[in-house]
């Protein structure tokens, strides 16, 4: 395989950022699912297309996705690395279905049929976010426990470094650090030059409190006391585009 392309290089960036940027920040790093799309208004979605053109077999379905999903949450609290081929073994033998066959509706029904939806499950604010950061020379990465490529595309967004779960040299779920690790080493930065944004304290904030960089909950609900939350990133996007 070959080697990952290094990210841009870094403009030295002096400005006034507002919180919770750190002083000098070089990266900012974007969890996927549920924080740059509205992941519940998407899976209700998904939820009335398996149910009204699932086809034969449908509430098997509903039960089968529903047990892989909690499985891979169990497998993601346990911080194991090498994950993905334990998942799908595990996941065949708790539904009765082959390998084979876990990986075309999991790849169905949670990566391909679910893209034509998130252009407008796309959290307001996050095209103008994505732009301000990257005319103040701020590189942007996003660091998901699923595929990303696919998913990015659909939302119509660019990204200077991504890093997923599923890739083979990273291959752990959150909220084992090592992927962020990773960006920050490919970035050329040091934590306290990043900013983690992201939709779960217990996944995203628990792997930046680890390397001790900024976290930023990006949810409707109300976090931990003393963690910056935002429902949306349209007010920092025009914080960030007038720093300076």
């Amino acid at each position: 395989m070959a080697a990952p392309k290094p990210a841009p290089a870094l403009k030295m960036v002096t400005m006034l950022l507002p919180p919770p940027f750190p002083a000098d920040c070089r990266l900012v790093v974007f969890d996927l699912d549920g924080t740059l799309y509205r992941q519940s208004r998407l899976r209700w979605t998904m939820l009335g297309e398996l149910l009204t053109e699932g086809g034969a077999g449908k509430l098997r379905r509903i039960r089968d996705l529903g047990r892989f999903r909690k499985l891979r949450e169990d497998m993601s609290d346990a911080g194991q690395p090498g994950f993905d081929a334990e998942l799908f073994r595990r996941a065949a033998a708790l539904t009765g279905r082959s390998e084979k066959d876990m990986r075309a509706l999991v790849q169905v029904w949670m990566e391909e049929r679910p893209l034509r939806h998130l252009r407008a499950a796309r959290v307001e604010g996050t095209a103008e976010l994505f732009e301000a950061l990257r005319a103040k020379g701020i590189s942007i990465a996003i660091w998901s426990d699923y595929p990303i490529a696919a998913k990015r595309a659909a939302l119509g967004l660019k990204a200077d470094l991504v890093l997923a779960a599923t890739d083979p040299e990273l291959d752990t779920l959150k909220p084992n650090p090592h992927g962020l690790s990773m960006l920050l080493d490919r970035a050329g930065c040091r934590p306290d030059q990043a900013l983690m944004v992201g939709d779960r304290m217990s996944r995203d904030g628990k792997a930046a409190a680890a390397l001790g960089v900024a976290f930023l909950l990006r949810s409707t609900r109300d976090g931990p006391a003393g963690v910056p939350r935002v429902v949306d990133f349209k007010a920092l996007a025009g914080a960030v585009l007038t720093a300076t």
